[in-house]
């Protein structure tokens, strides 16, 4: 007997390779489309589109970079505003990065935020996001060399 829940079952059935497969495509979203987000000013100083959708003008979801002074108001300001933690950088990143910062998600799904403490490191993932921008850079794993570059801090390299 096939352990299966009856979600599985459908969704095999919808989704699968058959005469009822969906053909919609997945949503993306741009942020002219869903418009900008506000965050208070007090709150958070600085908030900035942020990720892929700045690169290729659509993604799955978008994402907006946060700096605040204070970390322990900002998270809980998300909270009790709907949104979802969802992790830190060890968490969120498929490679080692040194810069430290904590991610939430929309209610709705189609936001992330990327929330920083340190003023220096939220400015130089910007930069990172920036330069990934203005190359114009497609692809996942070239923007992220980008900003593994950037991000990094020299002297923990001894460099």
């Amino acid at each position: 007997m096939d352990n299966k829940s009856l979600g599985d079952i459908l969704g095999e059935t919808l989704f699968g390779d058959t005469p009822f497969k969906s053909e919609r495509a997945p949503r993306t979203y741009s942020y002219a489309e869903e418009g900008k987000m506000w965050f208070p000013h007090e709150v958070f100083f600085r908030q900035e589109e942020f990720g892929s959708a700045t690169v290729l003008g659509r993604g799955n979801d978008l994402d907006y970079l946060l700096w605040g002074a204070d970390l322990a108001e900002g998270i809980k300001y998300l909270l009790k505003t709907d949104w979802k933690y969802t992790g830190t950088n060890d968490e969120y990143c498929q490679v080692y990065t040194e810069v430290p910062f904590i991610t939430f998600r929309s209610k709705c799904g189609i936001y992330n935020l990327v929330l920083m403490e340190d003023l220096d490191d939220w400015k130089r993932m910007m930069k990172a996001n920036d330069l990934c921008v203005k190359l114009k850079l497609k692809d996942k794993a070239d923007r992220i060399a980008v900003f593994d570059a950037v991000t990094r801090r020299c002297e923990t390299r001894n460099v």
